[in-house]
């Protein structure tokens, strides 16, 4: 049911927001994981990040004035459809996992 348009969303804001929280770190990673399981969309992204990740009611909070955009667009797009957008931080990862119903 996803339009073109809402899966280049999806990817093109999470994977941006990985490249440039891993780029900072001193070993570097992204991990991507896409995959249809019981008729559900699953996408699971994991990084490195320095620093601080501020999570207020389950969402990421940027540090600067304008930025944010993609976060709740991830949130907007999996809800719009029923789903899903869980960020955690645990041990200096950050871990991105969006489902979203297929039927």
């Amino acid at each position: 049911p996803l339009t073109d348009t809402e899966i280049c969303s999806l990817l093109s804001n999470s994977l941006e927001n990985a490249i440039i929280a891993a780029s900072k770190c001193s070993d570097p990673y992204i991990t991507a994981k896409l995959q249809i399981h019981k008729n559900n969309l699953l996408i699971s992204i994991s990084n490195p990040y320095t620093g601080e990740i501020l999570l207020k009611d389950g969402h990421p909070q940027s540090h600067y004035e304008d930025h944010g955009f993609g976060t709740r667009s991830i949130v907007s797009i999996a809800e719009k459809y029923g789903g899903q957008a869980i960020f955690s931080v645990v041990e200096s990862v950050f871990s991105l996992k969006i489902m979203i119903p297929l039927a």
